[in-house]
């Protein structure tokens, strides 16, 4: 009986403290320069200021760029992406706010007003692969 405890708690403990990995895709990508900015959140009031991980990647072709996240703990996460074209740093912006550089979540939602953390969320229980498409105005 005692061996069957200590199996039990052993398996609360891995799943307990279990890290997963996600693999981000990223596609239509129009511009083959600039770096594209990756925010891993976990956080719905801060989903489109603050981040958990933020990740960069350099772009070099408009071929479909892959990301992983590892070591990820399991929970409720959303992801935001957009690709700084001329690497000025920041998420250039025209009239209303409006993005002049490609974007996007997880999720794929609509591009008509910034979506909210329920839109993007993604459970992470296990590894998992999600492709984003980035969203041009």
């Amino acid at each position: 009986m005692k061996f069957l405890c200590l199996i039990f708690i052993s398996f609360l403990w891995t799943k307990a403290f279990a890290q997963y990995s996600i693999e981000v895709k990223i596609d239509d990508i129009r511009h083959p320069q600039g770096t594209l900015y990756i925010a891993l959140c976990n956080d719905p009031k801060a989903f489109l200021e603050k981040h958990l991980i933020y990740s960069t990647l350099k772009i070099k072709s408009k071929d479909t760029q892959t990301i992983i996240f590892k070591d990820i703990a399991q929970g409720t996460y959303a992801i935001r992406v957009y690709h700084d074209i001329n690497d000025s740093g920041k998420m250039e912006t025209g009239t209303f706010g409006i993005p002049k550089e490609p974007f996007g979540f997880s999720n794929n939602p609509s591009k008509f007003s910034a979506p909210s953390f329920k839109k993007s969320q993604i459970a992470v229980n296990k590894n998992s692969q999600i492709s984003i498409s980035l969203q041009h105005y």
